[in-house]
């Protein structure tokens, strides 16, 4: 019921906790979804079905999904189509084949394409020859959004045989653009047919960097990423050297790919080159790459950073965040060379930006010895205005950047903090990691009669947003039911009807 509300977070909520049931869904879904799409007054109770569908793990929203693409209605094909394109199997490509004609937007085009390929993509390239005979001729070349679309899918084939029919395909075929010729060459590329290697490195030489960036993706495609280094070491726009060297960079975590121990000491080494170009763009992807990697030369350009001026403490708390983690020495090190540059200026200088350099420095570091440094920081620099709000709540949003062990500093001192702004403080950071016990913190908090009930209706308010209501749920009912305060029996009632319906309410 809560599905066909105009209340849009009791229908969130409804969307989520459907997906997560499973199988025992699928029936109830698949009866409202057909009494909805009974009346053109409900479309969007269809299209909310087929959102749970498709944030479900398991496939049992795929007969629902097939049932919708047979909608007279383009957006409800197109929802549909999400599911489809999360749980591929061969035997959906036929129904997504059929309903490719019956879509007009480029968007959805796209969807259904990109979930063809999901399931057979060698069918998916098989089809080509047949879209680029029939595509539009502008002039001496095609237009076509399928193609468009289709051929970066195509790239990532690994068939032979196909591979060589797309090869035969781009070299017959005069009138496709260089885009589409990148992405055809790729799967031959990959299978060492012909020239087609060649061709792609001919290619990142090309005087417009439209082509250059095709022909690098296409390398990529065809796991060939480390040919496009040349990109990496020689184009004039830093942008274009620091997007390169990224994508070889995160080439092993992001494609599960295995290089061997001598193409793994390439790539450090061109990283470790990198860090002395003119651009810092392209150092701070260098720095950061080196540190995932836990190579101790990076982590000496690091310190060398956080003891610098604050433009190169900036370009290292960048490249440091989310890299340290589980690095407890290159942690530890940071945390201590930013805390002497922290302390040296305060006993000295005091010099605003460096000072809050330093912390927001240590505010990428993670662990909680980092949390505690910045929330007594945050005493110190007490109602002390820093970039707009206090410099207290500036320090906790620090401490909160630093990882899950300094946010755990957050809980414990909201466990024992007296002031209430400081509190308030403290409650706005820790709603949004949204753990279970950061929920159970603010549910005792709304719990805590002695507190304001200001307070406490914002805790309570926070808590809503961040799920697990079987933890929240039962307390604000009781609370709602037992305070005799105006203001938080208000504002619970309020919270309760919008995120849980008249009936809870």
């Amino acid at each position: 019921s809560k599905l066909d509300t105009g209340l849009l977070e009791p229908k969130r909520r409804a969307t989520a906790v459907l997906a997560s049931l499973g199988d025992e869904a699928a029936e109830p879904l698949r009866r409202l979804f057909q009494s909805a799409t009974r009346d053109q007054w409900r479309e969007g109770v269809a299209r909310n079905v087929l959102a749970v569908c498709a944030l479900a793990e398991d496939d049992w929203g795929v007969p629902i999904a097939l049932e919708a693409l047979r909608s007279p209605k383009e957006s409800q094909r197109g929802d549909a189509v999400l599911v489809l394109l999360k749980h591929p199997s061969p035997e959906l490509f036929d129904p997504l084949a059929a309903s490719l004609a019956g879509f007009r937007l480029e968007v959805h085009l796209t969807r259904v394409l990109s979930a063809m390929a999901a399931c057979d993509v060698n069918r998916l390239a098989a089809a080509m020859p047949e879209w680029v005979a029939r595509a539009e001729r502008v002039g001496d070349y095609i237009e076509s959004t399928v193609i468009d679309a289709a051929a970066p899918l195509v790239g990532t084939v690994d068939d032979p045989e196909v591979a060589a029919m797309l090869l035969r395909l781009a070299e017959e075929n005069d009138a496709l653009l260089l885009r589409h010729q990148a992405y055809l060459l790729a799967p031959a590329a990959r299978a060492g047919l012909g020239d087609a290697r060649q061709r792609l490195m001919d290619l990142l030489a090309h005087e417009q960097r439209m082509p250059r960036h095709h022909a690098s993706e296409a390398l990529l495609r065809a796991g060939l990423v480390d040919d496009t280094y040349v990109l990496a070491a020689t184009a004039e726009d830093a942008g274009e050297r620091s997007q390169t060297l990224e994508r070889i960079l995160d080439f092993d975590a992001e494609t599960g790919a295995e290089r061997s121990p001598e193409q793994r000491a390439d790539v450090i080494q061109w990283a470790q080159l990198a860090l002395r170009d003119e651009e810092a763009k392209v150092r701070e992807t260098a720095l950061k790459g080196l540190l995932a990697r836990r190579d101790e030369q990076g982590r000496a350009f690091l310190m060398a950073l956080l003891k610098g001026t604050v433009v190169e403490r900036g370009l290292g708390m960048r490249a440091m965040r989310g890299q340290l983690d589980g690095w407890t020495a290159a942690s530890d090190q940071a945390r201590n060379l930013v805390a002497s540059v922290y302390e040296a200026e305060l006993a000295g200088a005091r010099r605003g930006d460096v000072l809050t350099s330093t912390l927001q420095a240590m505010g990428a570091i993670p662990g909680r010895e980092s949390g505690l440094f910045l929330l007594q920081a945050g005493d110190l620099v007490g109602e002390n205005p820093i970039r707009g709000v206090s410099g207290f709540r500036w320090c906790v949003g620090q401490a909160f950047n630093a990882g899950r062990a300094s946010q755990e500093v957050l809980r414990d001192r909201l466990l024992v903090e007296q002031d209430p702004m400081k509190r308030l403080d403290l409650i706005s950071f820790i709603w949004q990691d949204f753990e279970v016990e950061s929920v159970q913190a603010l549910v005792d908090v709304l719990d805590d009669a002695s507190r304001s009930p200001y307070e406490r209706l914002y805790a309570a308010d926070r808590a809503v947003r961040m799920g697990h209501a079987e933890i929240l749920l039962p307390v604000m009912k009781r609370v709602y039911r037992s305070e005799s305060d105006r203001v938080l029996r208000r504002g619970l009632h309020c919270l309760l009807w919008v995120w849980f319906g008249p009936s809870l309410a």
